[in-house]
């Protein structure tokens, strides 16, 4: 197919329509010449199975339906010109500009697209954001609650440990008086056992004398021993009283 600008006279062409299908799907002879006015397209020759079709003339009036393959009577001043080459060029570079405008509108879509995926993403992450900032701030709290807890455990644990320190030197003191005390009671046993043999021995002796003394009397007077005591003449002989000697060891008790 080719097209072309020519000077045609359209009474000698067949009126198809203001517009028409696929060329594919109509028959048409060979060298068939289609031409596009402003109103409509016309054709040379006859184009099997083409429908009735209006006619728009320059004043917009409506043509009837005119029978099949008949032919258009159409006067000179009704002729439209047909479309330049000119005027296809515009045409095409305003489709090609309707394309380009088409596909800048796509890939501003596609950029608005993004900035609001971006600004979604950007609002998403501030509210996570804002919500780590609440958790930060629950933590430094429940952290100033633990350490306060703390801080009246330790002073808890302060004192105690004083008390303990205190109970504990108390218990230093008290072992060491019991020490002092212990080493005390050794010193006044010791002695108590020294003085204890002392007075056994002083008792022994003292026996012996009493016993020597009574024999040297029994040869001059007559000494009798009555209700524990040594009387002479019933008169009782003074310090007459007998010791008793059979014990070697005076009571003794140690408690500790």
């Amino acid at each position: 197919m080719m097209c072309f600008e020519k000077i045609v006279d359209l009474s000698t062409y067949r009126f198809m329509g203001v517009s028409i299908g696929r060329l594919d799907n109509l028959n048409y002879p060979s060298n068939s010449v289609v031409v596009a006015t402003a109103e409509g397209y016309y054709c040379n020759t006859e184009v099997g199975g083409l429908p009735r079709s209006p006619h728009f003339s320059r004043t917009n009036q409506l043509v009837e339906y005119l029978p099949r393959n008949s032919l258009i009577e159409v006067s000179k001043s009704e002729v439209g010109e047909s479309c330049s080459l000119e005027y296809l060029n515009k045409m095409l570079d305003q489709q090609q500009r309707l394309t380009s405008l088409r596909e800048k509108v796509k890939t501003q879509k596609a950029e608005i697209q993004a900035t609001r995926l971006k600004m979604a993403g950007s609002l998403k992450k501030k509210e996570q954001l804002s919500r780590l900032k609440v958790r930060v701030e629950l933590l430094k709290q429940q952290l100033a609650e633990k350490r306060e807890i703390f801080e009246k455990e330790n002073r808890k644990l302060v004192k105690l440990q004083g008390s303990l320190n205190e109970r504990e030197a108390t218990l230093k003191n008290g072992k060491s008086d019991l020490l002092k005390s212990q080493s005390n009671f050794d010193e006044d046993h010791l002695m108590f056992l020294q003085r204890r043999d002392q007075l056994i021995k002083t008792q022994r002796q003292l026996y012996l004398r009493q016993r020597t003394l009574i024999s040297e009397l029994s040869q001059t007077f007559c000494i009798q021993q009555m209700n524990d005591a040594y009387t002479i003449c019933d008169v009782t002989l003074p310090n007459g009283d007998p010791l008793e000697t059979g014990k070697d060891s005076l009571p003794y008790s140690r408690k500790f």
